[in-house]
């Protein structure tokens, strides 16, 4: 069949099937040709947890040596998944693992060295061969081409960071979601162990305090003897309201992270946070290109940003800027903040290099918006450089006849941008 197929075709059929495991594995049963471009889609991104799915998936790329390559995206689960691997062609029992989860940001009263035990136990026991000692992480590197690498739910510490810098040497983009580091120094290693790491995203995660007769035995998060002189070049960051976010800006900042830095995404919600990205933002200077922030989440944003002093005035680099209006879900609207905050935010701005400025807002929160303010702003020789004013708003409360006055409120009440053509309208 491959003789009568151009490979540029069959290929771009498989492509489109990326996504549909089923049909990607009777591809390969097609013909001998077809094998390597399916794999390729097969094993391309790969999820395992502590299930039966982990020593299924070793046995598969131990008898298939062709397979370990292939992988690129990895996420690693720190509780057993219900949904077997696709690979395994059993169905296999659940482990009797009970393993750490983060429900929310909560107080711990106690360490548990257990979980960073059953995850090593686990990691080792997945990514080291039969033949390699237990206690040789470089011997475990069975992934060596994984390039992006996602923890859920992971428990870990200082030795947990080494044996995954060991495992993944060529990672590239770490996320943590729902994880916890036993003290912020092991994130601190975890974050400097992956020397080509360029994108960390920081979802949900927190660090353990130390107890108070150990104090003395990790260096607390701004002290600067715990960084090392081998830190990656990051160049993307992203840290959600579920990260305390002030030691890891300062840390950063301390190790001269902001010289690399490019894109940066964040959320203030106190004081601390604001004046922990100022600081940052204000050595950073010109580097930054792309910033995406909000505050709407904070209890008052408007009074955050006035006690703080909070300026984008050395961004003078930034060619994009994205902010967040829309309040959370979960708020009532007794409870949406003030939209003030996003006109003080705007006028702080001094970048000759700003081309666009993203605002996501729902529809419904739009006329609280201070339009006219806003387009007196950008009217600003400051703004001379600015090619589109995107808002972008939920379609379901715009659909139909919402959308014509959505349009006709922008027009209306921000002449000067209309008369410009800077304003654009998206609908998530």
């Amino acid at each position: 069949m491959s003789r009568r197929i151009p490979q540029e075709m069959y290929e771009e059929i498989l492509a489109n099937l990326q996504d549909d495991e089923v049909s990607l594995q009777n591809c390969t049963l097609v013909c001998r040709a077809w094998l390597p471009r399916a794999r390729h889609h097969l094993f391309h991104s790969i999820t395992l947890d502590p299930s039966s799915r982990s020593p299924r998936f070793k046995e598969l790329i131990r008898s298939c040596q062709d397979v370990a390559p292939l992988v690129r995206v990895l996420e690693l689960r720190g509780r057993a998944w219900a949904r077997r691997g696709w690979w395994d062609p059993e169905n296999g029992l659940p482990a009797n693992l009970m393993w750490p989860t983060l429900p929310g940001m909560q107080n711990h009263p106690s360490r548990r060295d257990s979980d960073v035990l059953e995850t090593l136990s686990w990691l080792r026991g997945t990514f080291t061969s039969s033949s390699s000692p237990s206690h040789d992480p470089v011997a475990a590197i069975s992934l060596p081409n994984v390039r992006s690498l996602r923890l859920d739910e992971v428990t870990f510490n200082s030795d947990t960071a080494a044996f995954l810098a060991a495992a993944f040497p060529r990672l590239e983009s770490l996320t943590l979601n729902g994880c916890r580091a036993m003290a912020f120094a092991s994130l601190v290693d975890l974050m400097q162990s992956f020397l080509l790491l360029r994108t960390l995203r920081l979802l949900s995660a927190e660090w353990l305090p130390l107890p108070h007769h150990a104090e003395h035995a990790l260096p607390r998060p701004t002290d600067t003897t715990s960084t090392s002189t081998t830190v990656p070049d990051l160049v993307n960051l992203e840290f959600t309201r579920d990260i305390f976010v002030q030691p890891v800006l300062e840390w950063l900042s301390k190790v001269e992270a902001h010289k690399t830095v490019r894109s940066l995404k964040c959320s203030i919600t106190t004081q601390a946070s604001a004046n922990a990205l100022r600081a940052f933002l204000q050595a950073s200077g010109p580097m930054l290109q792309r910033l995406y922030m909000t505050l709407s989440e904070s209890r008052g944003p408007t009074s955050i940003l006035e006690a703080t002093q909070f300026t984008l005035s050395t961004c003078t680099g930034l060619e994009r800027l994205e902010i967040q209006c829309s309040p959370p879900h979960h708020m009532p609207p007794s409870e949406h903040r003030s939209l003030s905050w996003v006109l003080i935010l705007l006028s702080k701005v001094r970048s000759p290099c700003l081309r666009e400025i993203r605002i996501s807002i729902a529809s419904a929160q739009l006329s609280r918006l201070n339009l006219e303010g806003l387009d007196v702003v950008l009217a600003k020789d400051c703004y001379g450089s600015l090619e589109h004013l995107t808002f972008i708003l939920d379609s379901i409360r715009a659909g139909g006849g919402g959308r014509d006055k959505v349009k006709r409120t922008l027009t209306e009440r921000m002449s000067t941008a209309h008369a410009q053509g800077l304003i654009q309208v998206e609908y998530a």
